[in-house]
């Protein structure tokens, strides 16, 4: 058996050979209009050809996200605590081959394992797959404008926030709710659609939880997304379900989700509303009685520049509650890091959880470079009280 470095090395050193193999003469863009001026839109593209028979384009891609926070609180006893921790949130690098005019091979891998949360070290290295799949795309196809069939390692989103990616998140960290959704990386097959204003993607996918792509035999869930484009804003609709939710289930961490999201602009502001709505399972799957039952929960952002493209101010509100007393849990970032956790804070679990959250944004390019800072209040309600701090956040993101 191929140990995961190697096949991680292999599969990503196929793709960059496969570029350079049939690409031919290496030529980018280099046109003004091409890349807005910027060289820095275009790097990582090593070949750009929508001519090319064979390779239509071969890039490189990646990510690295630091941040730092600052936490202070009350616990369910009234003791203070206080935490800072910085971390690396996430490195990545990748690659894509676009070639016969519809098909696109696109991996990335993890490589930082940073342990700050739990005091731990940090290490750079190859971690996991993020990504792994292989799709086709076709125009015209029966009476959708465009569709494209996909296998392989899929990141699911659940709600709004879950389908905006980490590089272009407008918070340091997404509402607690949000990440309750959205978990883990699903190997199986996608169906995505769009005709007109509205466009949808159907997937059924296995449970394993390896980490490069997964046997289809290991359990099953099937996802649900659609957003309908209207002339004053989006709606946005996403559903989760875990079929198979026995105990050999490594993925399944509810039952089942829905999620309901409308974006608009409204004059200088942004605005999302998110509502969802889930079943943590039964006693077996939760992990316990306390831990089972039906959760909820709303998220509402608004967001407008305060220098045009270069300054942004957030605020965002969220809420989750849950039917028994510990059926939703804070988010995992600082709220739920060791030192907070030696304190009596439920283990970060509850029946009703609030959250708000202001901050500004600097962008030196766009998403691909930018500064984020905020300030966050949580409150938490546990079966032997009330727990809330307050986290000062400080970020720095950069894609390419």
């Amino acid at each position: 058996m191929i140990h995961n470095k190697q096949l991680a090395a292999t599969i990503l050193g196929s793709i960059a050979i496969s570029g350079f193999a049939f690409a031919g003469d290496i030529t980018l863009p280099a046109t003004e209009e091409s890349n807005n001026g910027n060289w820095f839109d275009n790097f990582g593209t090593i070949y750009s050809n929508d001519d090319n028979p064979y390779i239509q384009k071969f890039r490189f891609y990646g990510r690295f996200q630091a941040q730092y926070g600052y936490i202070r609180g009350e616990d369910v006893n009234g003791d203070d605590f206080s935490e800072d921790v910085e971390e690396i949130r996430r490195t990545r690098l990748g690659a894509e081959i676009k070639f016969l005019n519809g098909f696109k091979l696109t991996g990335n891998v993890n490589l930082v394992d940073d342990d700050a949360l739990s005091d731990g070290g940090r290490e750079f290295d190859y971690q996991d797959f993020d990504q792994l799949k292989l799709s086709y795309t076709t125009k015209d196809f029966l009476g959708f404008d465009k569709a494209s069939l996909t296998y392989g390692r899929h990141k699911v989103a659940v709600g709004q926030e879950a389908r905006l990616s980490s590089k272009k998140i407008k918070t340091v960290e997404r509402a607690a709710i949000s990440n309750r959704l959205f978990n883990g990386r699903w190997t199986g097959f996608s169906v995505d659609l769009q005709r007109d204003n509205w466009n949808g993607t159907l997937g059924y996918f296995s449970q394993d939880e390896t980490d490069v792509l997964g046997s289809l035999d290991q359990g099953s869930a099937v996802y649900f997304s659609s957003t309908h484009k209207l002339s004053h804003g989006n709606v946005l609709f996403d559903a989760f379900w875990n079929i198979d939710t026995d105990d050999d289930s490594e993925l399944a961490a509810y039952e089942w989700a829905a999620t309901l999201g409308y974006e608009t602009t409204i004059g200088d502001w942004d605005f999302v509303a998110d509502l969802a709505f889930g079943d943590n399972g039964d006693d077996a799957l939760a992990g316990g009685a306390n831990l089972s039952g039906n959760f909820w929960g709303v998220t509402l952002t608004g967001s407008r520049y305060i220098i045009e493209d270069k300054l942004e101010f957030v605020a965002r509100y969220a809420y989750q509650g849950s039917e028994e007393s510990e059926g939703i849990s804070t988010n995992s970032r600082l709220f739920s890091s060791q030192t907070v956790l030696d304190n009596d804070v439920n283990g970060g679990r509850g029946d009703s959880h609030h959250s708000v959250y202001a901050g500004l944004n600097y962008f030196f390019n766009g998403h691909k470079s930018k500064v984020l800072v905020g300030v966050e209040y949580d409150n938490l309600a546990t079966p032997e009280g009330s727990a809330d701090a307050t986290t000062l956040w400080a970020a720095y993101r950069f894609y390419f």
